[in-house]
């Protein structure tokens, strides 16, 4: 794990890296219900709709997106990243208050979190879409609201 930052750390509400990589190790591991199963499976086939809806001169992005698999880890608690759904490189970590969100709601959270999988794994590619569908680079990171384009819309 890398070094967080004070702002880091002041973020996640933790006094060391210590101390956070502690917590964040006793946040509790969990498995998704046969419901929370059933609600992701038709949030990501939604998503990949929306993916596939993308028109794009990019090369390669509904290629590479198509053959990315969806990879998910379910966790409880508020101490990880402050209980927010997030991504660590091929996965999407979600959470108590993801997984109890709308179906429209939990869809457009994975195509946000997507996006930020596949700005680590392509990142070239999905920075020109993105700023081919309206989003500027504004400085080291991309900045991407919640919601950048309704998916089914």
């Amino acid at each position: 794990m890398h070094r967080l930052t004070k702002a880091d750390l002041s973020a996640r509400k933790a006094a060391s890296n210590d101390d956070y990589i502690y917590w964040s190790a006793h946040s509790a591991p969990a498995e998704l219900s046969a419901l929370e199963k059933y609600k992701l499976k038709q949030a990501c086939r939604k998503a990949d709709a929306f993916f596939a809806s993308i028109r794009t001169e990019t090369p390669y992005f509904h290629k590479h997106n198509s053959k990315l698999p969806w990879v998910f880890a379910r966790v409880t608690g508020a101490y990880y990243e402050g209980g927010l759904p997030h991504t660590r490189r091929d996965a999407i970590f979600l959470t108590d208050g993801a997984m109890s969100r709308s179906l429209k709601e939990l869809t457009e959270l994975v195509v946000h979190e997507r996006i930020h999988v596949l700005q680590r794994q392509f990142p070239k590619e999905t920075r020109t879409l993105l700023e081919e569908i309206g989003f500027k680079h504004v400085g080291k990171k991309e900045r991407l609201p919640l919601r950048p384009r309704q998916p089914g819309h």
